[in-house]
């Protein structure tokens, strides 16, 4: 996989720790999402940021991430991912609701207030809890039989998509949790669970997409 020729999609849904290599160099994935790193960088660019293209090609051929679980049985791997992204995932979105909405109330009058945040994230709620249901109820069993069915397996890939795309708007409208200097202490748990939450998700569905679902 060469990270110049996919896309920023590509890269943070397949590449657990990219984002993080991203956002240390200003590159923001999230208005880039269906263009490639050749697109959005100039040729000068393109060779001021080559010790980031390559961490993100080393980190693409060797990510401890994803390695670690390459010899799991997927039965196992299974009640791993349950208990360390499903479960976590209704808690997070249920504080971070909570917390929202507090803000909301609290900091309506603010400039930067994310007002509509709590509804934003009910709808990811929602999403995500029924994208996790359907693993769980059907897809999961199968695969611990060891069938790997294309159909269902293509439909979870297709909701990771819409759940990358749902963080972007999140994303957009908390101003990449960009915390102003008179943020209150909620508001700064807020978009501190908020950055937990992006980095545990991304993590998911790259460890679903490059290892479980594969055969």
């Amino acid at each position: 996989m060469n990270v110049n020729s996919i896309t920023l999609c590509d890269i943070i849904k397949n590449i657990p720790g990219s984002m993080k290599i991203l956002k240390s160099n200003n590159i923001n994935a999230y208005i880039n999402l269906r263009k490639t790193l050749n697109e959005i960088l100039v040729i000068d660019d393109i060779a001021k940021y080559s010790d980031m293209i390559d961490k993100l090609n080393n980190l693409s051929r060797d990510n401890k991430e994803l390695l670690k679980f390459c010899d799991i049985p997927h039965q196992e791997l299974i009640k791993y991912i349950i208990a360390n992204f499903h479960i976590k995932h209704r808690d997070q979105l249920n504080q971070a609701i909570e917390l929202a909405k507090r803000v909301e109330t609290a900091h309506y009058d603010h400039p930067q207030c994310p007002i509509g945040l709590s509804e934003c994230l009910e709808g990811i709620a929602n999403d995500l809890c029924s994208h996790m249901e359907k693993e769980e109820q059907i897809l999961f069993p199968m695969i611990s039989q060891g069938i790997y069915p294309d159909g269902p397996i293509f439909v979870m890939e297709q909701d990771h998509d819409d759940h990358i795309q749902a963080l972007s708007e999140l994303m957009t409208l908390v101003n990449y949790l960009e915390v102003h200097e008179d943020a209150c202490q909620s508001w700064i748990k807020l978009y501190s669970l908020l950055e937990q939450f992006e980095s545990d998700i991304l993590t998911h569905i790259a460890l679903e997409n490059n290892i479980l679902f594969k055969h």
